[in-house]
């Protein structure tokens, strides 16, 4: 391009190329690469035209311009007009008396007068033809000239560039969307294997003569909704492969409500900023909370007591404290531990230690019990 060829004209083309750049969406790429082209250019007519991947035609995508409603949507056949020839050669095509040639094709707007036409290919990295941008009708007098058609070219380059990009993008999309699917069906299965593997334990605990048994199987049930759970919430978070926390919370409590609903009736009250977690850290953490939520339901409170607990937590920084509170007797773990001949601390140790997590606990007489859960979200 002529060293004197003018800052105006750099100026109009930095500026078309960025409008060019911000997009990410196709119908905007091009609706914004047309107007651009046409301010650019000085010109009173801007088309842009793909080639339809089925055919091997160029369609008319968007055209501006005087016949730009008439012309949009239509195509042209293979070997048809100045811009078949410029997409199938390549090669740009710079007239200013358009008419006169031999190549013209005037069907696709009969009454339009085309007094001069610059037409310039699209072309991907490989150099397969995208297909072809023109302009027509320069406002200026002496028409298109040479240093018009470097310009263009420069432009039609960075249009391409856009054009790939944002097809690309498309398409990692919906890639990703099809990935999103199957991971989502593969969590819904999952769950609905899991819900009849707890309906099978509920079975076998109503069946149950001897209380221990019972409440075995009522401590396993609720271990497998907390598993199933974590899949529900995976199944339907945007965030794939996280859980939101207190979504789960509450999907845990409403699971151990419901296995030991026949001997409490027990409420909640959880109170937790938005935290996110990785699903693998998200279930462990599930699983203690249940840990602790059957214990609350199973020795918190005696007989048919109305009672509530209180679930809060606090970020601080990469820290999470979950603080799991109750009003009712108070749980002496050893007598816990007796009753269900189960070593409870072992398992919530266990736990804590593969979660890297801390667990502590009191317990108040006259308030009921307190657990404390303290653990890193996220490593610096």
């Amino acid at each position: 391009m002529d060293s004197d060829f003018g800052k105006d004209h750099i100026k109009l083309l930095i500026h078309a190329i960025e409008g060019v750049n911000r997009t990410l969406e196709l119908k905007s790429l091009l609706s914004k690469s047309m107007e651009s082209a046409k301010t650019l250019m000085k010109s009173e007519a801007s088309t842009l035209m793909l080639v339809d991947g089925m055919t091997g035609e160029l369609s008319v995508s968007i055209p501006t311009g005087p016949v730009g409603d008439e012309i949009k949507g239509l195509s042209i056949p293979k070997g048809k007009g100045i811009s078949s020839w410029v997409a199938e050669n390549q090669q740009p095509f710079l007239s200013n008396e358009p008419e006169e040639t031999h190549i013209f094709w005037k069907e696709l707007s009969p009454d339009f007068k085309t007094r001069n036409i610059l037409c310039v290919p699209l072309l991907t990295r490989t150099q397969e033809t995208l297909g072809v941008l023109q302009v027509l009708n320069k406002k200026e007098d002496e028409g298109y000239t040479k240093e018009d058609q470097q310009l263009f070219e420069v432009f039609a380059s960075f249009v391409s560039a856009g054009i790939e990009k944002v097809r690309e993008v498309d398409e990692l999309r919906k890639k990703i969307e099809i990935r999103d699917e199957r991971i989502r069906k593969v969590h819904e299965d999952l769950r609905e294997n899991l819900i009849a593997i707890n309906s099978l334990l509920q079975i076998e605990a109503e069946k149950s003569g001897e209380s221990e048994t019972r409440n075995i199987l009522r401590s396993a049930s609720a271990r497998v909704l907390t598993i199933a759970n974590a899949h529900f919430l995976l199944r339907n978070e945007d965030s794939v492969g996280k859980i939101e926390i207190q979504a789960f919370i509450n999907e845990l409590f409403a699971s151990a409500s419901a296995v030991f609903s026949s001997q409490k009736n027990i409420k909640v009250d959880i109170d937790l900023p938005e935290i996110h977690l990785q699903a693998e850290k998200a279930v462990t953490l599930g699983l203690i909370i249940n840990e602790i939520l059957v214990l609350l339901f199973r020795f918190g409170y005696q007989g048919d007591e109305v009672g509530k607990i209180h679930i809060q937590g606090r970020k601080e920084d990469n820290n999470l404290t979950i603080e799991i509170a109750d009003d009712g007797d108070g749980i002496q773990l050893d007598k816990a531990e007796e009753e269900s001949n189960i070593d409870l601390s072992a398992i919530l140790r266990n736990l804590a230690n593969s979660l890297e997590a801390e667990i502590h606990m009191e317990r108040n007489t006259t308030s009921g019990s307190m657990f404390a859960i303290r653990c890193i979200i996220e490593k610096e």
